[in-house]
C-alpha cells in the first residue's frame, strides 16, 4: 500500500516537474520569440531609417544640382543679354560713325577729284546732285 502511494506520489511529482519544465521551456521560448521579434522589429526600423536617410540625401543632392543649374542658366542669360546690349550699342555707335566717316570720305574724295579736274579754286555753291553716297 505504501509502495503504491509512494509510486503515485513519485509519478505525480515527476509529472509536476515535467509540467513545470515544459512551462519553463515554453516561457523561455516565448521570451526568446519576444526577443527575436523585438530584434527583428529593431532591424526593420533601422532599415526604414536608412532608407529614409538615403531618400533625404538624394532629394538634397537633386535640389542642390537643380539650384546650381538654375543659377548657371540665370548667369548665362544675364551674360548673353549684356553681350547683346553691348554689341547692339557698339554696332549702332560704330555704324553711325562709319556712315559719317564714309560720307565724309566720299565727299572729300569727290571734292579732290573735282579740284584736280578744275584745278581752279572756285567760290561757287556746290551742287549736291554731283555727289554720290556709297556705303561699303
Amino acid at each position: 500500500m505504501w509502495d503504491g502511494r509512494l509510486k503515485r506520489k513519485e509519478e505525480e511529482e515527476e509529472k509536476e516537474e515535467e509540467e513545470e519544465e515544459e512551462e519553463e521551456e515554453e516561457e523561455e521560448e516565448n521570451k526568446n520569440d519576444k526577443d527575436t521579434k523585438e530584434e527583428e522589429e529593431k532591424v526593420e526600423i533601422e532599415k526604414i531609417e536608412v532608407e529614409i536617410e538615403v531618400v533625404v540625401v538624394i532629394v538634397v543632392v537633386v535640389v542642390v544640382i537643380v539650384g546650381v543649374v538654375v543659377v548657371v542658366v540665370v548667369v548665362v542669360v544675364v551674360v548673353v543679354v549684356v553681350v547683346v546690349v553691348v554689341v547692339v550699342v557698339v554696332v549702332v555707335v560704330v555704324s553711325s560713325r562709319v556712315v559719317v566717316v564714309v560720307v565724309v570720305v566720299v565727299v572729300v574724295v569727290k571734292e579732290e577729284e573735282e579740284e584736280e579736274e578744275e584745278e581752279v579754286t572756285s567760290t561757287k555753291a556746290v551742287d549736291p546732285s554731283r555727289f554720290e553716297l556709297k556705303l561699303y
